[in-house]
């Protein structure tokens, strides 16, 4: 049994080189990976949070301007009561759009009104006449609209020179307060 123990020198060289791999490994496995693997977690971690701070106070930086816009819209977009109140708005906004343009509004159709839970559409077919630039103005004048007005369906058709008549259908949505 003594014999057994006594190793040459050759082979106390590969034990301990042995030893020193089994440690390492040991070491590496139970120590040190887990702790690189945590910090790199963690800083993974930290760039997304600030990457988000970053995101948040760029926002909380445009808060007043956003807020400003929001009050220019808030009034124009909710419902002021009754349909037939929305509705006679809509119009008079539409009416006061193509006052200062050459345009004539020859016919105004209103649509259905289209319920669809916390907001309404309100819709009005319109026939006008016009030369082509000052339609091309009241449509842009339209979409510009602080009232959120969207023309749906434009069909316009030459009447003769730069003269043109046109079906437009104009909507504007309305939150239900």
């Amino acid at each position: 049994m003594i014999s057994f123990l006594v190793f040459s020198s050759r082979e106390k060289r590969i034990a301990f080189v042995t030893v020193c791999i089994v440690a390492f490994a040991l070491f590496y496995k139970l120590l040190a990976y887990p702790t690189f693997a945590k910090w790199s977690r963690l800083g993974k971690e930290v760039t997304v949070q600030r990457n988000q701070l970053f995101k948040l106070n760029r926002l909380l930086d445009m808060k007043e301007a956003v807020d400003n816009d929001f009050q220019v819209y808030r009034d124009a977009v909710l419902t002021s009561g009754s349909e037939e109140e929305d509705m006679a708005g809509f119009l008079r906004e539409t009416e006061n759009l193509s006052r200062p343009m050459p345009i004539e509004i020859i016919m105004v159709k209103t649509l259905p009104v289209a319920n669809y839970g916390f907001y309404k559409r309100y819709g009005v077919q319109l026939e006008v006449e016009g030369d082509l630039i000052s339609i091309c103005n009241f449509l842009y004048s339209l979409e510009t609209s602080p009232s959120l007005l969207k023309v749906k369906k434009i069909q316009l058709n030459a009447k003769g020179g730069n003269i043109a008549r046109g079906s437009l259908r104009v909507s504007r949505i309305c939150v239900i307060k």
